[in-house]
Parts: C-alpha cells; sequence; structure tokens
C-alpha cells in the first residue's frame, strides 16, 4: 500500500520546483491514459452526510490577534471505511476521496498554531470556519490535512495505488471542524451553512470524480466580545500664581487621578494599557508634553508620573495592568498622577490644558 500526498498535483502554480516534480512524478507513474473508478451503485453510502459545526456560547477578548482558535475542533465526523465500496482498482493508478468546497472563502489563508488553512466566512464578521479531512484508502486512515480553497475546484488530499488490478476495494473520509477569528469580531450567532462540501471517488488528478455525495453543516456558535468599561477621564490640575515657577524644571504638586477599568468579565488573559500624548512630546525622558493649542498660558508643559509620584510614567508603551484577576473579573483602577513641568525660562499665565489618550487592549 502506497500513499502519497497531493501536493505533487500541478494546480499548484505558485511553486515551480513542485510542478516540476509533479510531471515527473505523472509520467513515472500514470504514462497517457487516465483511468476511471467505477463502484458500487449504492455508492457513496449514506447519499449525504450532515456533521456539525462548533455549537454554544464561546467567549473572546476584543483584541485576540487574528488566527486564535475561537472554538475546540469538533471531533473527527464521519469516520466510515466503506462510504464507496465495491470499487474496481485498475494496477499503478492513484485513487482517492476528492472533496470541493461549496463555501465562500475569505480569499486569504490564516495561520492557527503553526498551520496555514482556508478560512470561510460565517454570518459574523471577523469569525470564520477552518475544517481539516482524513480519507480512508483500502485498509489504513491517511494523516489529516487541511481542506483547501473553493477556487481550486476538486482536491485529492491524499492518494492510494495499487501494483495490480484489485476489485471490492473501499474508501471513506472523516472531517471536523473549528472556529477562528479572522478580523474585528462584534459579536454575534453563526447561522448553520447548509451544504458546505461535496465528496467523491477519483482517479488520478481529482478533477472528475464519481459517486458525489454532499456534506451538510448544521450548528450555530454565539460569539461574546470580551473587553472592560473605561470612562473618559478629566483631571482637574488647579491654578498656580506665577511667583510658584522659579525657573526651568520648577513643578507644581502632583494631582492624583485613576483610569477606571469598570465590569471586566472573567476570562481575559491579560489587560494591556498605552497612553499616547495628542500634542508634542518636550521629553520622551520625563513623559512631559506641551500644552494645547487652545492654551493662552506658556513656559510649562504637563508631566505624567508613576502612582507613588516618583518616576515619569512612560509615554507610547505598552504596560500589562498586573492587577486583573482572570478568573473572577471585577472592576479596577490604574492610579496616576500629573503635575505642571516648567520648559522655558519664564511663564505667562493663562489657560494651560492638554490632553492624552490611552489606549485598552485586551486578549
Amino acid at each position: 500500500m502506497n500513499f502519497v500526498n497531493a501536493t505533487w498535483h500541478g494546480r499548484a502554480r505558485r511553486h515551480a520546483l513542485a510542478f516540476l516534480a509533479a510531471m515527473t512524478l505523472a509520467l513515472l507513474f500514470h504514462g497517457t491514459a487516465r483511468a476511471g473508478m467505477t463502484c458500487s451503485s449504492s455508492s457513496p453510502s449514506p447519499a449525504s452526510f450532515n456533521f456539525s459545526t462548533p455549537s454554544g456560547t464561546f467567549t473572546v477578548p476584543r483584541d485576540a490577534p487574528i488566527g486564535t482558535l475561537l472554538t475546540p475542533w469538533t471531533g473527527m465526523q464521519g469516520n466510515a471505511t466503506a462510504v464507496w465500496s465495491g470499487c474496481n482498482a485498475s494496477a499503478n493508478v492513484w485513487y482517492g476521496p476528492a472533496y470541493l468546497a461549496m463555501l465562500e472563502d475569505e480569499s486569504n489563508l490564516v495561520s492557527v498554531q503553526g498551520v496555514t488553512y482556508i478560512a470561510y466566512k460565517t454570518s459574523v464578521p471577523g469569525v470564520s470556519l477552518i475544517g481539516r479531512a482524513s480519507s480512508y484508502l483500502n485498509g489504513g486512515w491517511s494523516p489529516t490535512q487541511v481542506l483547501r480553497r473553493k477556487g481550486n475546484g476538486w482536491v485529492t488530499l491524499v492518494n492510494w495505488s495499487t501494483s495490480s488490478n484489485t476489485s471490492d476495494v473501499r474508501f471513506g473520509f472523516a472531517m471536523q471542524f473549528a472556529f477562528v477569528k479572522t478580523g474585528v469580531i462584534e459579536g454575534g450567532t453563526t447561522n448553520p451553512p447548509g451544504l458546505a462540501f461535496q465528496v467523491g471517488i477519483e482517479a488520478d488528478s481529482g478533477t472528475n470524480p464519481s459517486h458525489i455525495g454532499n456534506v451538510n453543516l448544521s450548528g450555530s456558535a454565539t460569539f461574546v466580545v470580551l473587553s472592560c468599561t473605561t470612562p473618559d477621564v478629566t483631571v482637574e490640575m488647579g491654578k498656580y500664581p506665577l511667583k510658584h515657577f522659579t525657573g526651568q524644571g520648577s513643578l507644581t504638586p502632583a494631582k492624583d487621578f485613576n483610569i477606571q477599568l469598570q465590569n471586566c468579565p472573567a476570562g481575559m488573559n491579560s489587560i494591556k494599557y498605552q497612553i499616547d500624548p495628542t500634542t508634542n512630546v518636550v521629553s520622551a525622558i520625563d513623559s512631559i508634553v506641551a500644552l494645547d493649542a487652545g492654551s493662552t498660558a506658556s513656559g510649562i508643559g504637563l508631566q505624567l508620573l508613576n502612582a507613588a509620584g516618583t518616576a515619569a510614567h512612560p509615554l507610547s508603551t505598552t504596560i500589562v495592568f498586573s492587577g486583573y484577576q482572570g478568573a473572577t473579573g471585577g472592576s479596577y483602577t490604574i492610579p496616576l498622577k500629573a503635575r505642571y513641568y516648567q520648559t522655558g525660562p519664564s511663564v505667562q499665565g493663562g489657560i494651560a490644558n492638554t490632553s492624552m489618550m490611552f489606549t485598552m487592549t485586551y486578549d
């Protein structure tokens, strides 16, 4: 019994060397004529297949990276060893189950745990279906392989051959599915896709299969996006007489403020935050930013400090919030301080406003 991966088929135009190797193998094994496959009139058995996608409610952090597996894989469904039975195989011809995707794909590939899959669209933006299959080839199951793109037509993931004419050959297949993140997810429920694939039995190239059956998918999954509520923050810095500023580097007392993380759900891996200035940076090392265009005061900037007020808080730097409890969730605060910092040789009185933007990331 011989197996060979179908990657040697001449369809993969992007891989010139693989195409040349495929042509060499084709000449070695098949010569000139392409044989067909005849099987029992009752093949496939059953005539159609009803499989399930993952079902239930699943949570996903808002900023989980592309390629995050959103659900567990279903078990291998089917596992039948005689979907096509009573088949007659000619010597030195490659045979195997062929697959055709009926779903619309996302026109891009997605890497999941180091494996590249075709991402098929669902009714929930950002959520795609991926699948893989195994073929039973007259005595043994092939390794599990990724289902391919619809635009490539019929594909045979693996093939089997015999050195002599053989009758009563049996073939089967099994498939499993999972959902994966491929874009921004707002949440929602997938609709059952219905007819998703066709499968048939084929000799040689997988372009003209026979004894075709439908694979119907049912089941729906609801996706809930996880994030905290983070209100805007206004810090009243107070009023200071000009005599308070005695020269470059002079400071006002630091004002306490908090970034609120409210109603954070359980189940996220981490919460990160970043604070970015919206005005010019006077000193990146000391985290001092300029006043905004509407301010009338001059000669001062605003300095962002850590909770203790002992050091500058980094700007434009992603920081992990260590207080989050993934098992329970909850509400939290990120304590910080701010103060005015004299940046020029003299200070002119007036309105002294500025702003910064904080960005929360959940994964």
